[in-house]
């Protein structure tokens, strides 16, 4: 077979090599499969990036988060009907604490009796560590588990309450 024009000017070019040569079935899927690590790697590193970004932005202190006072549910039930709830409850809100709701005894049954001593009521034992943390504002008042009120913890203000 004669040699054409252009394979004088690719051997007197220098032009030529393996990416010239016919490819086989094996390069198309060893070509693939590595643009694909190469792509789940590019797409990893970016999501990581951004989640170390998202963390370093949290542990940082740019959002506003206080870990002294725990999250969970609390509702304030006013047990000496002389309006007390809603204003205790703005003072825990201040504090940190989840105020649910702010309510009085005489809303459950006007006919019920003034309740003698502040209770904190929990719906479970687990909650009872970071429901010590009221006795700070209530000192003295007994911690019980009951089934009695909805709300994870419930603080019953009782006449004793002077604050």
């Amino acid at each position: 077979m004669p040699k054409s024009f252009q394979d004088e000017f690719d051997t007197a070019s220098g032009v030529g090599g393996k990416h010239l040569a016919p490819k086989r079935a094996l390069d198309y899927i060893v070509s693939f499969l590595t643009l694909t690590f190469l792509s789940a790697a590019l797409a990893g590193g970016g999501i990581l990036g951004l989640q170390l970004w998202d963390t370093g932005v949290i542990l940082s202190g740019l959002v506003a988060q206080d870990d002294r006072v725990p999250q969970l549910e609390v509702a304030i039930v006013d047990g000496t009907n002389t309006g007390k709830a809603q204003a205790m409850g703005d003072r825990l809100l201040e504090e940190g604490w989840n105020i649910v709701s702010a309510t009085s005894l005489s809303d459950f049954d006007p006919a019920l009796e003034p309740a003698a001593s502040t209770l904190i009521f929990l719906s479970s034992e687990a909650y009872r560590a970071d429901a010590a943390g009221l006795l700070g504002t209530f000192p003295g008042a007994a911690i019980t588990v009951s089934d009695q009120f909805l709300a994870p913890v419930t603080v019953l203000i009782g006449t004793d309450y002077l604050g």
